[in-house]
C-alpha cells in the first residue's frame, strides 16, 4: 500500500502526493501547488467588515445626523401662501390711427391672453426679485426676520450678508407655482413666526396689485403724454391758421372773397337783364317816336348807366382798384380767391387734425382711468398655525436616497479597482 506525503507550498497549503506514486505525477503536484500558491488569500469576513463600515458611514450616519438636526437643533419654519388670477377687463383697446382717429385694432382680443399670461409671469418673477425685496423693506425689516441668533445657523441668513446673498436666500424662502392649463397662480413664502409670514405674503398680495397697476398705467400715461403733445402742435397749426385768415381779410377788407365774387356775378346777372329790357324798350320807342323823344332819351341814359355798372362790377371781379385792396399795387380778384381758398384749406386741415388729436387724447385719457388687468386674489394669506418645515419625512427619504447611490456606487468602482490591480 502506498505511503501517502504531504508537500508545502510557500502560501502554506498542503498538497497531498501518494507515497510510490508515478514521478509524473509528483511533478503535477509540484506545479499545482505553484498555481495555488499565486492565487490571493481568501479574506471574506474582512472585505464584509469593511463593506458594512463603509455602509455605515455612508448611508447610516447621514441619516442619523439629519434626523439630530432636524429634530433637536434646526428651528421651526411656517409657510403662509395666497393664490391669484389674473383677469382681463373684458375691453378690446383702442389704437390710433395714422389720420389721429380711434379705432380697434382687430389682434387685441386675440393677444389678450398672451398678455395676461405675460403679466403672471412678470408678477411672479417680480416677487423673487431684488426689487420686491427692496419693496417689501419698506415697511418690514427682512433682515430682522431672518438673521435672528435663536434661529440655528444653517437656516438663517448671516447679519452681515450682501444684497446678493439676502436675494438669494428670499428666493429660497419664497416658490411661485404657475399653472399653465387654468392660469392660477400660488405664492408661498417661509419665515421664522407665523405672524412674520402672514405679513410678508399680505405685503407681496399689495406688491403684485401695484406692479399690475405700474404696467397698466405706464405705456397708457405715455400715450397720453404724447397726444398731449399732439394736440399742442394742432392748437398752435390752428391758431396760425386763424391767423392768416384774419390777416387777410384785414389786408384785402374783405370777409369772403368767394362770397363776395358770386354776389358779383349775381349783380351782374341782374344788370345785364336789366340792361336788355332797357335796350329792348329802346328799340321800340324808337321805331314808334323820334330819337330825340324825351322818354327815348331817358331810357338811353338809364342804358347808359346799367352798362357802366356792368363794367364796373366785372372790373372789381377781375381786377380792383388799389383804394378797394387797401394795397399799393392792384390785385386781381381771383389771386385774392386763390389764396384765400388756401388758406381757408389750411384752416380746414387743422381744425380736422384739433379735433382728430383731441378725440384721440380723450379716449387715451378714458383707457388711462381703467384697469386692463385685474390681480385677484382668490385665496388671501393667513396666519399659519403649525410649522410645515422642516419636513422629517421629506429629508430622511432624500438623504437616504443620495446616501444609498453614493454608497452603490463607490462600492462598486472599489471593488473594480481592486480587481484590476
Amino acid at each position: 500500500m502506498r505511503d501517502p506525503r504531504r508537500l508545502q507550498t510557500s502560501s502554506g497549503s498542503n498538497v497531498q502526493v501518494v507515497e510510490g506514486s508515478p514521478p509524473g505525477d509528483e511533478a503535477a503536484a509540484k506545479d499545482l501547488s505553484k498555481v495555488v500558491s499565486q492565487l490571493p488569500k481568501p479574506r471574506p469576513a474582512r472585505r464584509n467588515r469593511i463593506l458594512l463600515g463603509w455602509f455605515l458611514l455612508c448611508v447610516i450616519a447621514p441619516l442619523l445626523a439629519t434626523w439630530f438636526y432636524i429634530s433637536r437643533i434646526a428651528t421651526e419654519q411656517y409657510s403662509a401662501s395666497f393664490s391669484y388670477v389674473m383677469q382681463g377687463s373684458g375691453g378690446s383697446a383702442g389704437t390710433t390711427n395714422s389720420d389721429g382717429t380711434v379705432g380697434t385694432s382687430p389682434s387685441t382680443a386675440g393677444a389678450s391672453m398672451a398678455e395676461m399670461m405675460v403679466a403672471n409671469f412678470m408678477v411672479a418673477d417680480y416677487l423673487s426679485s431684488p426689487q420686491a425685496i427692496a419693496d417689501i423693506e419698506q415697511k418690514h425689516d427682512i433682515r430682522a426676520m431672518f438673521s435672528d441668533n435663536r434661529f440655528d445657523r444653517l437656516a438663517r441668513l448671516p447679519q452681515d450678508a450682501s444684497k446678493e446673498q439676502l436675494a438669494r436666500y428670499w428666493q429660497g424662502q419664497i416658490s411661485t407655482n404657475f399653472d399653465m392649463m387654468t392660469g392660477l397662480t400660488t405664492v408661498t413664502i417661509r419665515a421664522f413666526s407665523p405672524e412674520d409670514a402672514q405679513a410678508l405674503a399680505a405685503e407681496m398680495v399689495v406688491l403684485s396689485e401695484n406692479l399690475i397697476n405700474e404696467l397698466n398705467l405706464r405705456p397708457l400715461a405715455d400715450s397720453v403724454e404724447f397726444l398731449e403733445g399732439q394736440v399742442a402742435a394742432s392748437v398752435t397749426r390752428l391758431e396760425a391758421a386763424r391767423d392768416a385768415v384774419q390777416a387777410f381779410r384785414s389786408k384785402y377788407l374783405s370777409i369772403d372773397p368767394a362770397a363776395e365774387a358770386s354776389m358779383t356775378d349775381m349783380l351782374v346777372g341782374k344788370l345785364t337783364d336789366q340792361y336788355v329790357s332797357v335796350t329792348t324798350q329802346i328799340a321800340v320807342l324808337s321805331a314808334q317816336l323820334t330819337q330825340d323823344a324825351p322818354s327815348v332819351t331817358q331810357l338811353e341814359r338809364q342804358a347808359a348807366a346799367i352798362a357802366d355798372e356792368i363794367v364796373k362790377a366785372r372790373q372789381r371781379v377781375a381786377q380792383s382798384s388799389a383804394e378797394l385792396s387797401n394795397i399799393s399795387s392792384p390785385a386781381s380778384y381771383a389771386a385774392q380767391l386763390q389764396e384765400f381758398q388756401n388758406l381757408q384749406l389750411e384752416l380746414t386741415i387743422a381744425t380736422s387734425n384739433y379735433q382728430s388729436t383731441e378725440a384721440a387724447l380723450n379716449a387715451a385719457k378714458q383707457r388711462l382711468s381703467q384697469q386692463h388687468f385685474y390681480v385677484l386674489t382668490y385665496v388671501q394669506p393667513t396666519p399659519p398655525q403649525t410649522s410645515n418645515y422642516p419636513n422629517m419625512f421629506r429629508a430622511m427619504v432624500i438623504v437616504l436616497a443620495v446616501a444609498l447611490c453614493f454608497w452603490i456606487v463607490s462600492t462598486l468602482v472599489a471593488l473594480s479597482l481592486r480587481d484590476h490591480l
